[in-house]
C-alpha cells in the first residue's frame, strides 16, 4: 500500500506551519564589552535578546566586585 502523497504533504504543511510559528521571533544577538579589574583589556559577551542592564546585571552576579565597565559594542 502506497502513502497518500495529500495527506503526507497536509502534514508537512502542518509541521512547517508550527515550526515557523516558534522562529518567527529571533532574538537579536547582541555583543557588549566589559572590563574586569584584573584585565587590562575590554573582553566579549555575545547575548541573545537581552539589553545592556539585564547584561550589566548577568555580568555582575557572575564577576561580583571585580566588574568595572559594561558597554555595548558598536
Amino acid at each position: 500500500m502506497t502513502p497518500d502523497p495529500i495527506a503526507k504533504l497536509a502534514s508537512l504543511r502542518k509541521a512547517y506551519s508550527e515550526k515557523k510559528v516558534q522562529t518567527d521571533l529571533p532574538k537579536q544577538v547582541r555583543v557588549y564589552e566589559y572590563q574586569l579589574s584584573d584585565s587590562p583589556s575590554w573582553l566579549i559577551y555575545f547575548t541573545a535578546g537581552v539589553e545592556l542592564d539585564a547584561a550589566e546585571k548577568s555580568l555582575h552576579d557572575k564577576f561580583g566586585m571585580r566588574l568595572i565597565a559594561v558597554k555595548e559594542r558598536k
